[in-house]
């Protein structure tokens, strides 16, 4: 089976084309055998004659070649979106080149026949001397210089742009290759810290819900309720949820990141209550445990139970756990990440707010801003 593509119309006339300058390359070297077999008819003579005349031709080809690349290098313009940009040094003198040459070339266009014949006369003792000499010189350079001028000029306008054009989309390739590499790098670490994120706010909801379920019920709305010793009647607790039912409409978000921030009166101290807290560093991660105490100010005990209001984070119902006092105080641990408000209700409407980013002493990396 053949798999060979057929050529393209441009592919057989540059094959034909290539194929000619070759076949006029070969026959012009005919040409100098011959002429230096007439020339001379010793034989050291004809070999000595024969490589003059082969090197006559191969210094006119080179610079009819030379002046083909000048006079063929093509412009190379680019897309704006190109992540290489090309050297054009070459196009331009190039380009300097090619204008010097003409307007030279113009300007001592009298001369031009009478430097020919010299430089024949320079050579025509390579192929005997006289007048015949010196056309045979002249027809050498003049035939090679022009086929050198086209063989270079067409390789110019095709192969040569064609392996520039390669070039630059393998530059282009590899440099986008190493963009999407960075790119993939960078998104990897993003995703990376996403998903320690997600993996930390999964411990610390994962954490309350523990605690949650160790000691706690729910009642049929689903609000959680942390029964530490189950001193207090189911009165009472149903008593702080009517009243947190009652209020909590009406307690405006004001801090949409923090929702619990001046909602409750900004007081850590207030009706003869306060609240206060402790941060320590957890050694899962960069989390920390919170400790929380609710206690009287006069350090009787405390009976009846509290509402804490707590981050939208740990996905409780109403953001609120309530409390049962152990031992005269309301306690409750958390694990967190970073600080954030803390709001409390008490079955006789007293409210206390702790903002725990405002607090001191605990550790740097807890504080979501300096403080």
């Amino acid at each position: 089976m053949n798999n060979n593509k057929p050529k393209t119309e441009s592919e057989i006339i540059k094959t034909y084309l290539w194929g000619s300058i070759i076949i006029a390359i070969i026959l012009g070297v005919v040409m100098i055998a011959m002429i230096s077999g007439y020339s001379v008819s010793i034989a050291p003579k004809y070999f000595s004659a024969f490589g003059c005349g082969i090197l006559i031709a191969g210094a006119s080809l080179s610079s009819g070649g030379f002046l083909g690349f000048i006079f063929g290098i093509p412009s190379m313009s680019q897309t704006p979106t190109a992540k290489l940009k090309y050297n054009d040094n070459l196009v331009q003198i190039s380009d300097w080149l090619t204008k010097i040459i003409v307007g030279v070339g113009l300007t001592q266009l009298y001369n031009i026949p009478r430097f020919i014949r010299k430089i024949g006369e320079q050579f025509q003792i390579n192929f005997g001397g006289g007048n015949w000499a010196i056309n045979v010189s002249i027809a050498i350079m003049s035939y090679f210089f022009v086929l050198g001028f086209l063989m270079i000029y067409f390789w110019t306008k095709t192969d040569y742009s064609t392996i520039m054009k390669n070039m630059d989309d393998d530059l282009n390739k590899q440099l986008a290759d190493t963009e999407k590499k960075l790119d993939e790098e960078i998104k990897a670490k993003e995703q990376a810290q996403e998903e320690k994120k997600s993996m930390a706010t999964e411990i610390v909801q994962r954490d309350l819900q523990s605690k949650i379920t160790e000691a706690t019920i729910a009642d049929k709305n689903g609000n959680f309720v942390l029964q530490n010793d189950g001193s207090n009647s189911r009165a009472n607790f149903e008593e702080l949820k009517g009243i947190v039912n009652e209020l909590l409409p009406s307690k405006k978000i004001i801090v949409t990141d923090d929702l619990q921030k001046n909602r409750w009166g900004a007081k850590s101290e207030n009706g003869g209550k306060r609240i206060n807290a402790k941060v320590t560093k957890n050694n899962w991660q960069n989390l920390f445990d919170v400790y929380i105490s609710i206690t009287n100010v006069d350090n009787t005990p405390l009976i009846d139970p509290v509402a804490i209001f707590i981050h939208d984070s740990y996905q409780v119902p109403d953001n609120v756990i309530y409390v049962s006092p152990t031992d005269g105080k309301a306690q409750l641990t958390l694990l967190a990440s970073k600080a954030f408000t803390l709001g409390v209700l008490f079955t006789d409407k007293t409210e206390l707010e702790l903002d725990l980013n405002d607090q001191l002493g605990f550790p740097p990396e807890f504080y979501w801003k300096k403080v």
